[in-house]
């Protein structure tokens, strides 16, 4: 990894695990490992933080904290989500900050990676 920008798939959908669907490479001056991907948000679900056309750099390998976002999978589907520890330190998500609405993570689910780095969409 000595490079200072790294470059990582920028996928088309988070619904496959193939790198082989990579539209583009993405740079980044993040740490990062060779599993590590890049995807576009599609909606303004977690504005202000992340914008719709966001790009998001997701590392595989990255241990989730006290909170932040994340590839969730469930059900074979796979989807951001913001995830934080509750009272009991369990893990809560939500697809949406602006209803403020979280469930518990649910024991089928797997986290399939962690944002580490989100890029903002330049204005045109």
């Amino acid at each position: 990894m000595g490079d200072s920008a790294n470059k990582v798939p920028m996928l088309e959908s988070i619904g496959n695990n193939t790198v082989n669907s990579a539209i583009e490479y993405v740079e980044t001056s993040v740490d990062i490992s060779d599993n590590a991907f890049a995807i576009r948000a599609e909606n303004n679900a977690f504005e202000p933080v992340i914008s719709k056309g966001c790009t998001l750099i997701v590392e595989p390998n990255a241990e989730l904290k006290e909170q932040g976002f994340a590839v969730i999978e469930s059900e074979g589907k796979q989807a951001i989500y913001f995830v934080k520890k509750n009272e009991a330190q369990e893990y809560i998500v939500t697809s949406n900050l602006v209803d403020n609405q979280y469930s518990k993570l649910m024991d089928v689910s797997t986290i399939k990676g962690v944002v580490v780095q989100i890029k903002r969409a330049l204005a045109g």
